[in-house]
């Protein structure tokens, strides 16, 4: 959770924020 959420952080946090907010 900590690479994924470091590697959304400087890409693309929403489509990360929509793929972490299973």
């Amino acid at each position: 959770m900590s690479l994924g959420f470091a590697f959304c952080r400087e890409r693309a946090i929403e489509i990360c924020n929509n793929y972490y907010r299973a």
